[in-house]
């Protein structure tokens, strides 16, 4: 079961709160004093497993103190193939709204709302092993401010964890991981406590791999310059290869309109000749005939 998101309103001192919960790994709630984080856990249990007509002290605790509101709570789960949210309030106009979203829609409510809740969870949830897990700061063994660790004695979660560390799953008398911590103990710290050579030699090493690469990093950085100003200069290449074609074809054009000038210029200078010795011959015959 992965709780979503809770909604917490008129309860002990908490007006109206909502906290989201990632959708991945382990939650820590943590937090100064006072500020309410029991009450997260309190209120998953008192909506999970208290009617709206409940009037008992655990409901009435959570009443806030010098106000006539009522306590309330909302959760969003996803358990096994379900998802839903799930509504209830009580003491005054008690009430309970269930609405599922998956794997299809159903909305109830009153009693029909908190025992289909209670058959997904008996469908879906090994309770044994969901109270197990879960380990509060305070829970009323002990003394206060004692941390009350999950007790070892639930089958369920003994095998459990005996899987997840990749043992197979053992009998009533066996002890697998208890076992198994102590062989990974072993390979850091000696029987007195003091950390073994081996691990001294990889902290050592550890620290000088860091050290190379950070090295490498700041050199991969200098080719990364490198390379982003071979591109730039490049692209500035492309570019001037492409200026110079444009101003090889009009050096071309300008050589071939200075031909056609030069030719042009000849044959006015032709044709200047020409007219002087016409001009001459013109003088010439008016000469004579005077």
């Amino acid at each position: 079961m992965r709780i979503h998101r809770i909604r917490l309103r008129n309860y002990r001192g908490i007006s109206d709160d909502i906290v989201e919960f990632s959708t991945r790994g382990v939650t820590i709630v943590e937090g100064a004093n006072e500020r309410g984080k029991t009450c997260l856990p309190e209120a998953i249990d008192l909506i999970l497993e208290r009617m709206d007509s409940s009037s008992a002290k655990a409901v009435r605790d959570v009443k806030p103190v010098h106000r006539d509101d009522a306590p309330a709570v909302e959760i969003e789960v996803s358990t096994g193939c379900y998802r839903f949210v799930y509504h209830k309030r009580w003491l005054k106009r008690p009430e309970t709204i269930l609405t599922v979203s998956a794997p299809t829609a159903e909305q109830l409510t009153g009693r029909p709302a908190h025992e289909r809740v209670r058959a997904i969870l008996d469908e879906t949830l090994d309770e044994e092993l969901w109270r197990a897990l879960r380990m509060e700061q305070w829970s009323g063994r002990g003394k206060p401010g004692e941390g009350i660790l999950p007790s070892l004695n639930t089958k369920t979660l003994v095998d459990a964890l005996d899987m997840a560390v990749g043992g197979a799953r053992g009998g009533d008398g066996q002890d697998n991981l208890w076992k198994l911590i102590c062989e990974e103990r072993e390979k850091y710290w000696t029987a007195t406590g003091r950390v073994k050579r081996d691990r001294r030699d990889l902290k050592h090493r550890l620290t000088e791999v860091q050290e190379e690469v950070a090295d490498l990093k700041r050199r991969l950085q200098e080719i990364e310059q490198d390379a982003h100003r071979v591109a730039q200069l490049l692209s500035d290449r492309a570019r001037l290869v492409a200026i110079h074609r444009e101003c090889e074809e009009r050096e071309q054009e300008l050589e071939g309109r200075q031909a056609a000038a030069e030719q042009l210029s000849g044959e006015v200078e032709r044709r200047d000749s020409i007219h002087r010795e016409a001009l001459a011959q013109r003088d010439s015959i008016i000469s004579q005939q005077r």
